[in-house]
């Protein structure tokens, strides 16, 4: 009787325990694969920002360097972008674009400087009136790309139009 119920008892344990170590195992299992879906879900999230960030920051600060550097050397033809953000990358860019106004107007002093003084140098050599005409449309035109031109004065005197110098043109016959 007691093997009996001793045995019956080690069978009610076996089976309690066998019970257990099943529902143990299945909630084991459950975790993992909730560990595992928390883990995808962070890894997708990280990519995703990632992504935004590198479109959305990266690339667009790789952009405006260049058109800085753009600048730097000289190229004021850049079109700035992104001047309507309204973070660093766009006050970077409005800075940008007030350092390209500044550069535009500086390269047009200093091509207004260099060739008023090269006509006033040459002015100075003129020997009369109607040969500072010829230098000064010899030095300005070209300055301005202008193929063709012609200086006249009026002489009151006589109510004449008369041509003092020309570039591009030949003279005819009468003038």
């Amino acid at each position: 009787n007691i093997s009996e119920t001793s045995a019956r008892l080690i069978e009610s344990f076996t089976g309690r325990i066998t019970d257990d170590l099943k529902e143990l195992n299945e909630s084991i299992r459950f975790q993992s694969y909730m560990t595992y879906g928390i883990i995808a879900v962070l890894v997708v999230t990280f990519m995703g920002s990632f992504l935004i960030i590198y479109s959305h920051i990266v690339q667009a600060a790789r952009k405006l360097r260049d058109h800085i550097l753009l600048l730097a050397g000289g190229n004021t033809d850049v079109e700035l972008t992104q001047m309507d953000r309204q973070d660093e990358l766009g006050d970077i860019a409005r800075s940008a674009e007030k350092f390209r106004q500044t550069l535009i107007a500086s390269v047009t002093q200093n091509w207004i400087r260099g060739h008023t003084q090269d006509i006033s140098n040459h002015l100075q050599k003129a020997t009369g009136v109607s040969d500072a005409a010829k230098h000064f449309m010899d030095d300005l035109l070209p300055a301005l790309n202008c193929p063709v031109g012609a200086f006249f004065f009026f002489n009151s005197d006589y109510d004449l139009l008369q041509m003092m110098a020309f570039y591009g043109l030949s003279k005819q016959k009468g003038q």
